[in-house]
């Protein structure tokens, strides 16, 4: 989706750009779109996407189908925490039953963002920007919606830490699961700019405000 190829903006305006947020595991892609969120930015959360597709009726019979009533709670929704025990690890079985509920959840996902960043491209008074936060974007077909791709740089010994306090991983499993996605290097070659995120809110927020005018 190139910007240049969108109509009904007045002479002189720009469609608002589509950022895609890239980075690696424990970059704290949430963080930044939240800065971003804060300046105006419309925030497209495939993780908060996915617990609302999850809600759905029809999502919910076909897992339950699929790996018992005991995956939903007392009043019938999925229990994510069961769900994920189910589907966690890398056995054959475990790696089928992911694959299945990716099935189900995954394509809902991305009609929802894609017809998220249309309607936002429709509004009479468009966001600032939309910003994509979806986890392994470049290796997906969303990539195609972003205009603009912002790699989040965080040293690693700060990101092993967060996944450590947030996740409970070991250095050795943070970089196993790593290793199995495209390279940090490959990532930031894709982006156009860079966002350092050292939990310094300040300079966050400056960050973001001075790439929000670099990308207008």
């Amino acid at each position: 989706m190139d910007s240049g190829g969108l109509g009904g903006y007045p002479l002189g305006m720009s469609a608002p750009p589509v950022i895609g947020l890239c980075g690696g595991i424990g970059a704290g892609k949430s963080t930044v779109a939240r800065g971003f969120e804060a300046l105006g930015a419309r925030v497209l959360d495939a993780d908060r996407i996915a617990h609302e597709v999850l809600d759905l009726p029809e999502a919910r019979e076909t897992l339950s189908r699929k790996f018992g009533t005991e995956i939903l709670t007392a009043d019938g929704k999925v229990d994510r925490a069961v769900l994920k025990t189910r589907v966690f690890g890398d056995a054959p079985d475990r790696v089928a039953d992911r694959r299945f509920l990716e099935s189900v959840v995954h394509p809902q996902v991305r009609d929802r963002i894609v017809a998220a960043v249309a309607d936002a491209l429709a509004a009479a008074v468009p966001p600032p920007a939309i910003v994509l936060d979806v986890p392994l974007l470049l290796e997906g077909p969303l990539d195609a919606l972003c205009t603009r791709r912002v790699f989040i740089d965080v040293p690693d010994p700060q990101r092993f830490r967060r996944t450590a306090r947030t996740r409970g991983w070991t250095e050795a499993e943070h970089r196993a699961r790593e290793a199995a996605q495209m390279p940090l290097d490959a990532k930031r070659a894709r982006c156009d700019a860079v966002i350092t995120n050292v939990e310094d809110p300040t300079a966050l927020a400056a960050r973001c405000r001075e790439l929000l005018a670099d990308f207008s």
